[in-house]
């Protein structure tokens, strides 16, 4: 019985460390155009907190869905944990205020969980 328990937890760990990383690298791809966007149009930097949001829950999508499609089952709870890996790691090193936490909250695990449903599909 140990056995099924920790091979379910190392499978479930790959899942989520991949999803982390798909995150990661797709918010960083996707904040590139979005510089080259506000530096290189009239746009005014105000725009900046709304395609912050659109990276974030493209990335955390997109996070659990690779965690789902790893993991290949119980994507709702992968894609819930990449999210919340995820927001941990934005919140110790990016600058996240109180008053933004709790949306930032709600929308990341929302996102994490569909893709992650989706993502084992």
């Amino acid at each position: 019985m140990p056995d099924t328990a920790n091979s379910f937890f190392l499978h479930s760990a790959k899942s989520v460390a991949y999803g982390l990383i798909a995150a990661i690298l797709l918010m960083l791809l996707l904040s590139l155009p979005a510089a080259l966007i506000v530096q290189l149009t009239p746009l005014s930097e105000s725009v900046l907190p709304g395609l912050a949001i659109v990276i974030n829950a493209l990335g955390v999508f997109a996070g659990g869905a690779v965690a789902g499609y790893v993991s290949k089952r119980h994507g709702l709870l992968i894609g819930l944990l990449t999210a919340a890996l995820l927001l941990l790691v934005m919140l110790l090193f990016g600058s996240t205020t109180v008053t933004e936490l709790p949306a930032k909250c709600v929308y990341f695990m929302l996102c994490g969980m569909i893709g992650g449903v989706f993502g084992i599909r």
